[in-house]
């Protein structure tokens, strides 16, 4: 089992150099406390490229949708709804980054 799973995305073949992420992280929110959530803000700040909060307080990185590259994440009942278009490298960087902080935050495996 896992922690996560990928959405199929249909991606810009004349861009090879950028890809196309979709990416769901099982944390249970149900089971959030105010230090989970605390401690996630934090987290969102401590990761590769982190831009701002943008509309409805959507933590971006790398840029904003309006920029060619970017990356977001929002709270869905499904877990933690990560999307974007960035690098493949950029993408490896921050989602191994990421992982490093799930255990600090009530998880179930898909």
């Amino acid at each position: 089992m896992a922690l996560f799973y990928d959405n199929q995305v249909q991606s810009d073949t004349s861009e090879v150099d950028f890809q196309m992420v979709e990416r769901v992280y099982a944390i249970r929110f149900s089971n959030f406390t105010e230090a989970h959530w605390k401690r996630l803000d934090v987290t969102y700040q401590s990761l590769p490229e982190f831009v701002d909060y943008g509309n409805c307080d959507i933590p971006f990185w790398f840029g904003t949708e309006d920029s060619p590259l970017f990356l977001s994440a929002s709270v869905e009942p499904s877990g933690l709804l990560v999307h974007g278009r960035l690098s493949a490298e950029q993408w490896l960087a921050w989602d191994t980054k990421f992982r490093e902080h799930l255990p600090e935050f009530p998880t179930f495996e898909v």
